[in-house]
């Protein structure tokens, strides 16, 4: 019989249970030993949370193995299991490495990155001065530094990471991409060589599994960049979180345990005692009104870094793309594009066209006045479904059959959809077939990728890079003079709350690559709607206004950050038993007055894997009711809370 007995989080997604596993062990064990035991007549890894009093059944035995997590770790983990109610299997999986290593292969690997490697020094603004030194240490709190596209966000971050390195205290700076991570991870290495840790996705096991055995074993301070994954690295000794780019989407979780990376790194920051940096030319809608509701510093950067640079000058040429005498022969290359394209690969400038695919095949367009259709319950715009020729709200329900004329200038002439990045780029070849031409979207291979791609496109080996929302990102681009956005209003058709938020980001995010110190850059707008007021605010960096008159949307349509969310989504065989399984869970819910239950209808992708989805979304003022919903649903659903979205 064991003499002690702990619970342990099995660090596997086939145990679906939310409770954690008792154990026996015959020595005593430390809260955070990485474990294995037998379960279901597996075996798995995962790792120790507390010591618990004998329990009144037979328990089996663990076998105790190298790796330690730290206690913060374990108290973070706890409170994800509470806030982000989940499968705790699912959840413990991120904190334990899934292949370990002898400790030879790590020193060999220590070996060889301690080469040495120039640094680098560059002169800090006055502005960015102004933002370091407002940026207290040794202590919690959350700082916000709203700063323009070139300010030198990057800049703030690595001196502050300067202050805590010199108190042996590491640093943690996120991206919400991977295609971003070899930037700022260049940024850092100039400063401080070796000591600086990449990891990601994109890695192989068995360079993530020594990265966080460094983290682990690491007795020096180091700075960790990578996406969201690199929250759950062991920090023992952490004193800087710096998220990056924060209004970006891919922070949130999108599978169980749904967390969003802000709430993470916000505790995180408080476990540890130390300041959470959110940076962003762009910052989220909600985030912002929580910030001045809570009185969290803004902090600005409103210029550039070299203001004196012949590079800060930018030009916006808008283009009407319902103005016939802009029509080139392709729908989305205007004559004043091209014209601007021939330009700038004349002058050996590389180009950026950007289109934003992201729900524009299937929303419906009035090519003549821009009128778009919406839903008359939530705003939103409705989706086409061409199989059964209808209109839809994906988050209320409501159906209409298509216009066969606009209802705004009674024109005939609507789209239904529009090109995509490869149509642009056979286009541009016959065009421009001198010119070296890249495609970046989600249908890139490893080796086509912009991460992998990063040199050739730092350099301007490429001319012209064509692409989706991985441009829009904070890349800085040297050689780049022209950008080209092909759809502008695309964004504001995707049905959902954070359209013209989106939207807004985007485009101003796509202008800031031009101008940043390096050239002087244009950029030509192409739109049917170019005097839309989130498109224009975007152009003229009015945030302060589309912050004013996005939140009032928001809180009209009941939308956050006036309301907590939940969506659940159902995944049956038919329509039908989708939309009964929803309703069912309906009629539980209905009597709770606290709540505003949206739905059922169908999912923005209806079928996935062979079944039906529909979803309900549940809004709530008290986050802790959403939280018991979850906490009782049956398996068979998926809920998630504080979707980034509602498709």
């Amino acid at each position: 019989m064991p003499k002690y007995f702990y619970e342990v989080a099995p660090a596997d997604k086939s145990y679906h249970g939310a409770s954690l596993l008792t154990y026996g062990s015959n020595k005593p064990i430390n809260s955070g030993q990485t474990v294995k035991f037998t379960l279901r007549n597996k075996d798995v890894l995962g790792f120790v949370v507390k010591e618990v009093k004998e329990p009144n059944f037979k328990v089996k035995l663990l076998i105790p193995q190298e790796n330690q997590i730290p206690d913060q770790s374990v108290e973070l983990f706890n409170w994800l299991r509470s806030y982000y109610p989940a499968p705790a299997g699912v959840t413990a999986q991120h904190f334990v490495p899934r292949v370990s290593y002898l400790s030879a292969k790590i020193q060999a690997a220590r070996k060889e990155d301690n080469t040495s490697i120039p640094v680098k020094s560059h002169k800090t603004t006055s502005l960015q001065q102004q933002v370091i030194d407002n940026v207290p240490i040794n202590t919690s709190g959350t700082f916000i530094v709203h700063g323009e596209t070139g300010s030198g966000k990057t800049k703030v971050y690595v001196e502050l990471a300067k202050k805590l390195l010199k108190q042996q205290l590491s640093a943690l700076i996120l991206v919400p991409e991977i295609s971003l991570s070899p930037q700022i991870y260049n940024g850092f290495k100039d400063s401080f060589g070796n000591k600086v840790l990449l990891t990601h996705s994109d890695l192989t096991p068995k360079q993530r599994g020594i990265v966080w055995r460094k983290v682990a074993e690491s007795t020096e301070p180091f700075v960790v960049v990578g996406p969201r994954s690199a929250l759950f690295l062991p920090y023992s000794k952490l004193g800087l979180i710096v998220v990056d780019e924060f209004h970006e989407s891919a922070y949130k979780q999108e599978s169980a345990p749904y967390y969003n990376s802000l709430r993470l790194a916000s505790k995180l920051s408080q476990i540890h005692n130390c300041p959470l940096v959110l940076g962003s030319a762009t910052p989220s809608v909600s985030e912002y009104y929580w910030a001045e509701q809570k009185n969290v510093p803004i902090l600005t950067l409103p210029k550039l870094a070299s203001p004196q640079s012949p590079g800060s000058q930018v030009a916006v040429e808008s283009v009407n793309l319902s103005d016939s005498t802009e029509n080139s022969g392709h729908p989305l290359l205007s004559k004043t594009l091209l014209k601007n394209i021939s330009l700038a690969l004349k002058n050996k400038e590389q180009i950026l066209l950007f289109l934003n695919k992201r729900g524009s095949s299937r929303a419906i367009l009035c090519q003549d006045c821009g009128w778009r259709s919406k839903c008359n319950n939530c705003n939103l715009p409705l989706t086409y479904h061409q199989d059964s020729y209808k209109l839809a709200c994906h988050t209320c329900g409501f159906t209409t059959k298509p216009p066969t004329s606009c209802p705004s200038c009674s024109s005939s002439n609507i789209v239904f959809k529009s090109p995509g990045t490869k149509s642009i780029i056979s286009s541009l070849e016959k065009l421009f077939p001198e010119a070296k031409l890249a495609r970046f979207d989600k249908d890139n291979l490893k080796a086509e990728r912009i991460g992998t791609r990063h040199q050739e496109v730092i350099s301007g080996e490429i001319d012209i890079l064509v692409g989706t929302q991985i441009l829009s990102k904070g890349h800085d681009l040297p050689k780049l003079g022209l950008v080209g956005i092909l759809q502008a209003e695309a964004s504001l058709q995707f049905p959902d709350f954070t359209a013209n938020e989106r939207s807004y980001q985007i485009i101003h995010q796509l202008i800031g690559r031009v101008g940043r110190g390096h050239r002087s850059g244009t950029v030509v707008l192409q739109s049917y709607m170019p005097d839309n007021p989130t498109i224009q605010d975007a152009i003229k960096h009015n945030w302060q206004e589309f912050y004013a008159k996005e939140l009032e949307q928001r809180r009209l349509f009941g939308f956050p950050p006036f309301f907590h969310l939940l969506k659940i989504e159902a995944a049956r065989a038919t329509p039908a038993k989708a939309r009964q399984a929803l309703e069912d869970q309906v009629s539980k819910l209905q009597n709770n007055k606290s709540l505003v239950i949206v739905g059922p209808s169908p999912s923005f992708i209806e079928k996935k894997q062979g079944k039906s989805n529909w979803q309900l979304v549940i809004k709530a003022k008290n986050r802790s009711h959403l939280v018991e919903i979850v906490n009782g649903m049956p398996p068979n659903f998926t809920a998630n809370l504080d979707p980034s979205h509602l498709l």
